[in-house]
């Protein structure tokens, strides 16, 4: 019972963010993967936008287990996510990534496949080598 209300609670703080980085005309989604001390690969997502007062916002929006970390199982996992808080790909303006080969990759990557699908993102070399949760 104290896990559901947990779990409730968690969603309704996620559903909140959403709507306020809805009412925002772009976001930016970070993303890390690491594999913790039990080896499970995980990924970590965070959004950031700017508010209606032009205050930047950045929030937590998960941490997921996924099969591997390979590209496109971690597109899997952003495209879900995004899908879930009824997020449209389309305002995407920035993604910001560890620097790892698997994310930034130019062919295969996380990058490539988000740009793939929306050619307008920009991922500035420099934000991708300094990002770190």
């Amino acid at each position: 019972m104290q896990n559901e209300m947990i779990k409730v609670m968690g969603l309704s703080i996620v559903r909140k963010i959403a709507s306020n980085i809805r009412s925002s005309p772009f976001y930016t989604i970070m993303v890390d993967e690491t594999t913790d001390m039990a080896n499970i690969e995980q990924v970590v997502v965070c959004l950031r936008w700017v508010n209606e007062i032009f205050e930047v916002q950045e929030e937590f929006v998960g941490l997921y287990q996924v099969e591997s970390v390979h590209s496109e199982k971690i597109y899997q996992v952003i495209t879900d996510i995004l899908l879930r808080l009824n997020l449209c790909m389309s305002k995407i303006r920035g993604q910001c990534y560890n620097g790892a080969s698997v994310m930034t990759g130019v062919k295969s990557g996380v990058v490539a496949r988000v740009r793939g699908a929306h050619s307008w993102t920009e991922v500035p070399r420099s934000k991708v080598r300094g990002f770190r949760f």
